[in-house]
C-alpha cells in the first residue's frame, strides 16, 4: 500500500503524467500482445512451458514457470504467453517508483521533491524503448529486470540498516534473479564494491549479518543447481563458456555497443544518466545511497564495455544497469543538476517513440502489414516472416502430411523434423504443440530439443523435413540420405493470405527412417 499511495494522491503534475502514462501504456500492451503471432525465439521459450523443469539448457527456469502458469489459466495463445512479461514490467516500474521515493527522502530531498523524482523515474522506466520491448516480447529479460530492481532496493536497505532479516531478504532477491537469468550476477559485484569503497558501508566488513545472504541465496537457487547437477551443468556451461566466444574486433564492437545502448534507452537518457552516475560516484559529499546507485549503473556497463573489445555484446545484456539509472537520473535532477527544460525533453523523446510503437503493435498485422505484401505467385522473398499466415501454414503442413502417409505403401506414421530451433518452435505453435524433431548440427543456442527428442521411437516411420531457408536444404540433404531409405525433391510451398504472399517454406518428403540419432561433425 505504501508503494501505491502516491498514485492515489497526485499532487504534482509529474504524478498525473505518470499515472496517465501507466494506464495508457498498460492498456496498449495488453491489447498489442495478442495481435501478433510469436516469433521463433518466443515460441522456443513457450516450448519450455510445455515441459516445466527446474532448469533448461539456455537459461534458468523462472520465465518458463511464469508462462506455464499463464497458459494453464488462459490457454496457449500469444496473449497468454506474453502476459507474464507485461505484469513483470509493470511491477518493475512500481518497484522503482517506490525505491526512488524512499531513496530521495533519505538523501536530504523534501517529500515533494522525492515524489516528483519518483514520478520522473516511473515515466522513464515505463517509456524507454528497450524495457517496452521487454514488456511485450516473451523472453526472460522482463523478469531479470524486475528481480534486479527488487534486489537493488533490498541491497540499499541491507547496506543502510544492516539487520539480519535485511540480508536474508537481499539473498532471496538475488536468488530469484538467478532463477530469471544469470545477468543478475553483476549486481552482486556492485554490492561488494559498494561495501569496499563507500565509507558508511564499510562497517559491514566486520559484521556477521551479511553472511546470511549466502544461505538465503543457496536455498532459492537450489532447484536450478539440483537440475544442473543431474544434467552435466548445462545451463552454466552454456552461459559461461559456450556462448562467450571471442569473435569480434574492438574497433567495430565498441562503437556498436555504445551506439546500440544509446538507442535502446534513447540518447539523452543514456548520456545524462551515465554522466550523472560518474559525477555522483566521484563526489564524496554525495549521500551513500546515491553513490551506491551510481556504482550499480557503472559496474555492468564497464564489464560489457571490457567484453566488447573481443566479442559482440547483445543489445539486451547491459539493460540490467538501467533500473538504477532510471532512479538516479531524476534524483540528480532534483538536486539541481540539469535545467527543467532538459528533463521534459529527455522524457518526451522516449514517450513519442514508445507511444507510436505501441499504437502500431495494437493494429492487427492483417491491416498494418498485409497490404504491403507481394501478390501470390511473386518471385520476391516474402517479407512478413512469422507475422502472418499461421492458420494457413498449419493447414498446408497437415494436408501434406496426410497425403504423404496415404501415398506410402505401408501407410507408416509420418513425423516432422526441421532445422533452425526457432522455426521449429514456431511450427509447433502453429500446429498446436505437435512434436517436431530438431534435424540440424549443434549450435550455441537452442539445444534444449536434443534433450527431448527420442529418435528411436520413430524407427521405420516416414518424415517431412521442413525449413524456411532454402540454404539449409544443401546442408542437411546428405544427412537425410544417411538415415532414410529414400529422400524426395524439395517442394517449395507458398503461404498466401487474401491474395498476398506472406511466407514460404520448403518440404522434403522422406521414407524409411532408420531410428538412429543424427550425428553431426
Amino acid at each position: 500500500m505504501k508503494l501505491l499511495a502516491p498514485l492515489a494522491q497526485p499532487r504534482d503534475p509529474v504524478w498525473r503524467w505518470f499515472v496517465a502514462a501507466l494506464t495508457a501504456v498498460t492498456l496498449l500492451r495488453l491489447i498489442g500482445i495478442g495481435q501478433w503471432p510469436l516469433s521463433g525465439d518466443e515460441a522456443y521459450h513457450w516450448e519450455w512451458a510445455l515441459r516445466p523443469q527446474l532448469g533448461y539448457y539456455d537459461h534458468p527456469p523462472l520465465h518458463a514457470w511464469s508462462m506455464f502458469l499463464s497458459t494453464s489459466v488462459f490457454g496457449h495463445s500469444a496473449w497468454a504467453i506474453r502476459l507474464p512479461n507485461v505484469l513483470a514490467s509493470t511491477a518493475m516500474v512500481l518497484v522503482l517508483v517506490g525505491f526512488a521515493r524512499r531513496l530521495g527522502r533519505r538523501s536530504d530531498l523534501s517529500p515533494a521533491a522525492s515524489d516528483r523524482a519518483a514520478g520522473w523515474t516511473g515515466l522513464i522506466a515505463l517509456l524507454t524503448p528497450l524495457h517496452t520491448a521487454f514488456a511485450v516480447y516473451a523472453t526472460g529479460d522482463a523478469w531479470v529486470s524486475l528481480m534486479w530492481s527488487w534486489a537493488l532496493w533490498a541491497g540499499w536497505i541491507a547496506l543502510e540498516q544492516g539487520r539480519a532479516r535485511d540480508w536474508l531478504h537481499l539473498g532471496a532477491a538475488l536468488g530469484c534473479g538467478v532463477l530469471a537469468k544469470f545477468l543478475i550476477l553483476p549486481l552482486g559485484m556492485a554490492l561488494a564494491l559498494a561495501v569496499l569503497v563507500l565509507p558508511p558501508y564499510r562497517r559491514h566488513l566486520l559484521r556477521w549479518q551479511p553472511w546470511l545472504l549466502l544461505p538465503a541465496l543457496a536455498v532459492v537457487i537450489s532447484p536450478l543447481v539440483w537440475w544442473n547437477w543431474h544434467h552435466d551443468w548445462l545451463t552454466f556451461a552454456f552461459n559461461f563458456a559456450i556462448r562467450l566466444r571471442e569473435d569480434g574486433q574492438w574497433y567495430q564492437e565498441i562503437p556498436l555497443y555504445l551506439g546500440s545502448q544509446m538507442a535502446a534507452v534513447t540518447p539523452l537518457v543514456w548520456i545524462f544518466g551515465v554522466i550523472a552516475a560518474a559525477r555522483i560516484v566521484l563526489d564524496r559529499t554525495q549521500p551513500a545511497g546515491l553513490r551506491y546507485c551510481a556504482i550499480v549503473i557503472l559496474v555492468p556497463l564497464l564489464i560489457f564495455l571490457k567484453n566488447a573489445f573481443t566479442r559482440r555484446i547483445g543489445l539486451h545484456w547491459p539493460a540490467i544497469a538501467y533500473p538504477a539509472l532510471y532512479v538516479l537520473l531524476p534524483l540528480a535532477w532534483e538536486r539541481g543538476w540539469c535545467a527543467p527544460r532538459w528533463r521534459r525533453t529527455t522524457v518526451i523523446i522516449p514517450a513519442v517513440i514508445t507511444g507510436l510503437a505501441l499504437i502500431v503493435a495494437s493494429i492487427p498485422p492483417r491491416w498494418s502489414v498485409l497490404p504491403f505484401m507481394p501478390p501470390a505467385g511473386s518471385a520476391e522473398t516474402a517479407p512478413a516472416g512469422e507475422t502472418l499466415g499461421l492458420p494457413e501454414l498449419a493447414a498446408i503442413i497437415r494436408e501434406r502430411r496426410q497425403r504423404h502417409q496415404a501415398e506410402s505403401p505401408t501407410h507408416a506414421p509420418v513425423f516432422l523434423c526441421s532445422a533452425q530451433y526457432g522455426f521449429l518452435a514456431f511450427l509447433r505453435f502453429a500446429l498446436d504443440a505437435e512434436p517436431i524433431l530438431l534435424w540440424d548440427k549443434p549450435l550455441p543456442h537452442g539445444q534444449q530439443h536434443r534433450m527431448w527428442d527420442d529418435w528411436g521411437l520413430h524407427q521405420g516411420e516416414d518424415a517431412l523435413f521442413l525449413t524456411g531457408k532454402p540454404s539449409r536444404l544443401k546442408s542437411v540433404a546428405t544427412k537425410l540420405s544417411d538415415h532414410f531409405a529414400s529422400v524426395g525433391e524439395p517442394e517449395q510451398t507458398d503461404i498466401v493470405v487474401d491474395g498476398h504472399l506472406v511466407n514460404r517454406i520448403w518440404i522434403v518428403p522422406c521414407r524409411g527412417f532408420d531410428g538412429r540419432k543424427p550425428e553431426w561433425e
